[in-house]
């Protein structure tokens, strides 16, 4: 029902999960029906392809948004006081199962970023930048579908979550940064036994 989004017969099960007290039947089932679509997309991603993750990240977000946006709207006339809370369930679990996938993927985006000055702190803040945008983009939408400010916190907080060892890198990163920008300034060159003050 859920993965061809029959309303009446999803109105109608939801319904008899609720008389018997299983509402969380209702929440794994639509969990297993609507994340495979999304994780097509996750699994799309092709290392050896031109611009890398850094390239490919905003479209995997775009399909994520596209799919709460539809998601709200298909779901909420059918199941109006579960809408929100099971767009939200769906998107915490997209972001838990890439999770680990996710932080593999944005190492290597980092690591191989090259030697250039601030270049892996450039790739990495840029990544950053996508991930916020992102969940602002989702948080709106579930706010508009009704979603409690707890459940957007916990959406948020899960598209966030793979950056975090690299953000506790940040300081470091940036120490080595400026360290490589100072190697790279000239400096005068200074004769043998002249008198440098």
């Amino acid at each position: 029902a859920f993965s061809e989004r029959r309303g009446d017969q999803v109105a109608q099960l939801a319904g008899m999960m609720a008389a018997v007290g299983r509402d969380g039947v209702v929440q794994k089932l639509y969990i297993s029906a609507r994340t495979p679509p999304i994780q097509v997309k996750w699994d799309s991603f092709d290392p050896s392809a031109q611009g890398g993750f850094l390239a490919w990240l905003p479209g995997f977000y775009g399909t994520v948004e596209g799919a709460a946006e539809s998601e709200a709207r298909w779901l909420g006339p059918v199941l109006p006081d579960q809408a929100a809370v099971l767009v939200a369930a769906l998107l915490i679990a997209v972001f838990t199962r890439t999770d680990k996938s996710f932080r593999m993927r944005l190492t290597n985006a980092v690591s191989s970023a090259g030697d250039r000055p601030l270049a892996p702190l450039s790739v990495l803040l840029q990544l950053h930048g996508r991930a916020v945008a992102a969940a602002h983009q989702l948080v709106q939408v579930l706010s508009a579908a009704g979603s409690p400010w707890q459940q957007l916190r916990s959406v948020a907080s899960a598209a966030y979550l793979p950056f975090e060892a690299q953000i506790l890198k940040y300081g470091d990163m940036e120490a080595r940064q400026l360290a490589a920008e100072l190697a790279a300034v000239p400096l005068p060159e200074v004769s043998e036994g002249s008198d440098v003050e």
